[in-house]
């Protein structure tokens, strides 16, 4: 399998910014014609993109994370009072935005190292390197990033034998850092 193949430019998806395709190429891993789709593994999540490196991985989540907060807000401020009772406070904690966006990504990450192992059956690639699971968001708004600084130290914690490091950034600036 030429891995190759599946290297393009990053297309970030944000319909906020004005270059959603950037200047900077790495491996699909999500959509139809993707890596995880070529060994197999249409039904796991996964991270959008891959950039082996030298010493380490990095793994890139693209997500509009602001705009799903709100809608996932604005679906649980609906419920009334009595359903909130009825749900009780274990259940109200799991319909917590910010336990639901990190439970996705949590997933996303260690599914995505389901794929990469199914990847080393069909091609010799390393997977023992140091991991970075990298969070762009879909906003023009640095405070965002301050925002959900809650959400890298969840990550963090719940993930930390897992990878080396956990960063957020703004999607323009994938660039700057792989």
């Amino acid at each position: 399998m030429n891995i190759l193949k599946y290297r393009e430019y990053i297309d970030t998806e944000c319909s906020n910014h004005n270059n959603k395709i950037l200047n900077r190429k790495a491996l699909k891993l999500d959509g139809n014609n993707s890596l995880k789709m070529a060994v197999g593994c249409k039904d796991l999540k996964s991270c959008d993109y891959l950039k082996y490196k030298k010493d380490e991985i990095l793994l890139i989540e693209i997500s509009d994370i602001k705009k799903q907060f709100d809608s996932i807000m604005i679906r649980k401020d609906s419920l009334t009072v009595e359903s909130k009772k009825q749900l009780g406070k274990k259940l109200n904690k799991k319909i917590d935005p910010r336990n639901i966006i990190r439970d996705e990504l949590r997933a996303k990450y260690l599914e995505t190292s389901l794929i990469l192992k199914q990847l080393t059956e069909n091609v010799k690639f390393n997977i023992n390197k140091s991991k970075i699971f990298i969070i762009a968001i879909c906003s023009k708004n640095i405070s965002d990033i301050v925002a959900f600084q809650y959400l890298i130290n969840d990550l963090k914690s719940s993930l930390k034998a897992f990878l080396k490091d956990v960063q957020i950034i703004l999607a323009k600036d994938i660039g700057m850092v792989i």
